[in-house]
């Protein structure tokens, strides 16, 4: 059996049962192997960039008896899919937002793509710029979460195909929407915002007077305030 740590465990809880998943990245295949062995999925892919990830893989495959469900494929993000495969969800962890947006963009071009149902992906960082890829795809962020591991918060964005406007607000794409309805009851989520808080008040700090990036640091910072300020109306003791 395969041990997931917890930002993978969280990221397994939003893959619905009965899925065909395609992992981006699938470091040894650890998530789609979890998924089978628990009877969450009917199948998947495990995608990689490079030919000694994708070996490990399909050895891990092949050590859990899942050679027939689980197929390993060479490939740069959604190059691996075709529009045969029974794919509907699609999970990407472990990156920067930045790469995510771009194997997001260049996967939009792929006929198969329009078939996915939900996008579950976690950004080491950069998650700014995910959430306005996200938008740009018509694509719904319908939830978000942070996961402590390690020393390190991960935040897990979980997007579907909508109907919908979706575009955000500036502050929803720095703070998360989802993100801002849990600061007043998700420690881990006031944390974040206090430490950001903290980062970006440091970095005005440094910045020499009529930098451009002061105006957006001083933006930064209101929003998180205002945030800050209001749960601490809410709840006086914080």
């Amino acid at each position: 059996m395969v041990t997931l740590s917890k930002r993978l465990t969280k990221v397994a809880s939003y893959i619905k049962k009965g899925s065909y998943l395609l992992d981006i990245g699938s470091d040894h295949a650890y998530l789609p192997i979890s998924l089978m062995e628990k009877g969450q999925i009917k199948g998947a892919i495990a995608g990689e960039v490079a030919p000694g990830p994708l070996k490990h893989s399909i050895e891990k495959i092949q050590e859990a008896g899942f050679a027939s469900v689980i197929e390993g494929r060479l490939g740069d993000g959604f190059s691996v899919l075709k529009v045969t495969d029974p794919i509907d969800v699609v999970s990407i962890c472990g990156m920067g937002g930045d790469l995510m947006s771009k194997i997001l963009a260049e996967g939009a071009k792929n006929p198969a793509f329009s078939s996915i149902k939900r996008f579950v992906l976690q950004a080491n960082v950069g998650e700014e710029e995910l959430r306005r890829q996200i938008s740009a795809l018509s694509l719904k962020i319908v939830e978000e979460t942070l996961v402590y591991e390690k020393g390190h918060v991960y935040p897990i964005i979980v997007a579907e195909p909508s109907l919908d406007e979706t575009i955000l607000s500036d502050k929803e794409y720095f703070m998360g929407p989802i993100l801002l309805t849990k600061a007043s009851s998700d420690a881990l989520v006031l944390e974040r915002y206090q430490r950001q808080f903290k980062h970006w008040n440091k970095v005005l700090q440094q910045l020499p007077e009529g930098h451009p990036q002061v105006l957006l640091v001083k933006v930064r910072l209101q929003w998180l305030k205002e945030v800050l300020d209001e749960i601490k109306g809410l709840n006086p003791t914080i």
